[in-house]
């Protein structure tokens, strides 16, 4: 797969539309100084993914728009399209055929790190994104674009506003700067890999340490994405351990609160037990008074019957001895009289 033509709207020095095809095996593009030279590298440094500013000699990423000049106003959008051209016979399996024979070695222990890694991540934190490999990542992108790696041509497209927003589109199909680096990292492409060399850079190959070189040889190999996608997952590993001692230390809390709260539980469960027995014993205490109170009232009334026969005796009795009374005074009466008439008698 190689670049077949580069569009450029609006970057830079490019106010109008810029067709530039790569229809030779060797392009080379001449010109004073100052004309631009340098800007069409930068466009193509920033349509493969460049998010530093100062990669495209800027202080911030807006400074790539047409600023305007003195006979053309600024514009308010930045574009840059790279159209690739796959090979005859490219498929979506060529991105996991073997590396050269001097790299096996390398690909081979990057690639058992990292599934050994990418379980351990999986089994720990559940999430299989993390743990997904590049070539899944690409075929979910084939997903979302559908005929993406069947097409003749594939064409990326990056856009810029004045206002900080950005729009990526892989054949015209909206996407995210993540998928668009995901695809040019899998064919070998990327802002500052080999695929771009830049005035000194050789010079400075050859005076790099060896963990420097390492990751040249890694780029040129292109195992520097399962390299990237370990340190991804080592990160977030070591997050997921951190994360699993907090909830240790929070499943501890939680613990002494249960324990709290299964006493308290138990407490009222015996509270509600012990109002269960108490509102029985009521009703029990409740009937037994009430039978009590029965047996009395008829007591009471048997009584009260009982009396009432003995008061209206004692009434009959009473109305006989009003009778004797009556008569017993009528009696006195007379004797007074005749005891009255016998004083006369003898006093005459």
């Amino acid at each position: 797969m190689r670049i077949s033509r580069l569009e450029i709207f609006g970057f830079k020095s490019f106010m109008e539309r810029f067709v530039l095809n790569f229809d030779e095996p060797l392009i080379a593009i001449v010109g004073p100084n100052g004309c631009g030279k340098s800007n069409i590298v930068d466009s193509l440094r920033w349509g493969l993914g460049e998010t530093h500013a100062k990669q495209l000699r800027g202080s911030v990423l807006e400074d790539v728009i047409f600023n305007g000049s003195e006979t053309r106003r600024p514009l308010g959008m930045a574009e840059v399209s790279i159209t690739l051209r796959p090979h005859e016979g490219w498929h979506l399996g060529h991105l996991e055929e073997e590396p050269e024979d001097r790299f096996v070695d390398d690909a081979e222990r990057e690639e058992g790190a990292f599934e050994q890694l990418a379980e351990t991540v999986e089994e720990e934190t559940g999430s299989e994104e993390l743990a997904r490999p590049l070539h899944s990542t690409l075929m979910s992108l084939e997903e979302a674009v559908p005929g993406l790696f069947d097409a003749s041509e594939i064409q990326l497209t990056r856009r810029l506003y004045r206002s900080g927003e950005s729009e990526y589109f892989i054949n015209r199909v909206p996407c995210r700067l993540r998928d668009m680096s995901d695809f040019y990292r899998a064919i070998g492409l990327g802002p500052r890999g080999l695929s771009i060399v830049q005035q000194g850079q050789i010079g400075q190959i050859v005076t790099r340490r060896p963990t420097e070189r390492r990751e040249l040889l890694e780029e040129a190999a292109g195992i520097s994405g399962i390299r990237v996608r370990i340190e991804a997952a080592a990160r977030q590993l070591d997050k997921t351990y951190g994360n699993l001692e907090r909830l240790a230390d929070l499943i501890g809390e939680i613990d002494k609160q249960v324990r709290s709260l299964r006493r308290q539980a138990n407490r009222a469960k015996r509270r509600d037990e012990l109002k269960v027995e108490l509102k029985d014993a009521d009703i029990r205490l409740f009937q037994a008074r009430t039978a009590r109170l029965i047996r009395e009232r008829g007591e009471v009334r048997r009584s009260k019957e009982s009396l009432h026969v003995r008061l209206e005796e004692l009434n009959r009795s009473i109305q006989s001895l009003s009778g004797e009374e009556e008569d017993l005074r009528a009696r006195v009466e007379e004797i007074d009289v005749e005891l009255t008439d016998m004083r006369r008698e003898k006093e005459s």
